[in-house]
């Protein structure tokens, strides 16, 4: 709002107008009080989001570096992909973590058949089946990547198993409660020792069971 006549240097508060000089116009702007919601939808939304970033924040480099960020555009990250991404995931205020999506791409996934995790070595092993789903190739990458809910711990496999292979695994620790621990299953082309992935597939995830 531009003020003329003999309203010429005034300053400060008028009503909910502050008056100020702008370039020797006097100009009067209206004073807003920035918003706090509290609502239970907003309050959940904003534990969530420090959920997700507690999560993911220790895999910056293997995951969103190497997965997310060679498919970003010019005024996005990878990292504000990777939470959109999953910011509708809550059920309240807990993580769905099988609802959770650590890639995302066009490429062709497969359902996992078996997930096992032995709590005397730590070993976690995923199955699955080759589809031999369209765009999808036997010599397709696969990481395998395991995730302890309880002690917030990753860890991934080697990514040198390739998709005809229809099995791969990673090591936590030992002594770990099965169920609280997600196994997801990504298939990719490219290099998985550089940021030079060129495909990647939605990531799929399940619940451990123990070893039999």
């Amino acid at each position: 709002m531009k003020i003329t006549g003999v309203f010429t240097s005034m300053k400060g508060k008028l009503g909910n107008v502050v008056m100020q000089t702008w370039k020797g116009i006097q100009v009067g702007r209206t004073h807003v009080i920035p918003a706090n919601p509290k609502s239970p939808a907003q309050t959940t939304n904003r534990t969530l989001f420090t959920e997700l970033v507690s999560m993911f924040k220790a895999i910056l480099i293997p995951l969103v570096h190497k997965f997310w960020n060679p498919f970003t555009g010019a005024h996005e990250t990878g990292w504000a992909n990777l939470i959109g991404a999953n910011q509708l995931i809550g059920a309240g205020s807990e993580i769905d973590y099988e609802a959770v999506k650590i890639t995302e791409g066009s490429l062709p996934g497969e359902a996992i058949s078996s997930a096992t995790y032995d709590d005397l070595t730590g070993a976690v092993e995923v199955g699955w089946g080759d589809s031999h789903s369209a765009g999808s190739s036997g010599s397709d990458l696969c990481l395998v990547v395991a995730y302890d809910t309880v002690n917030n711990k990753w860890a991934f496999s080697d990514a040198t198993a390739i998709r005809e292979e229809e099995s791969a695994g990673c090591m936590l620790n030992s002594g770990l409660t099965p169920a609280d621990i997600i196994s997801y299953l990504v298939f990719f082309t490219g290099d998985f020792t550089t940021p030079a992935i060129t495909s990647v597939s939605d990531s799929i995830a399940q619940k451990t069971v123990a070893l039999a």
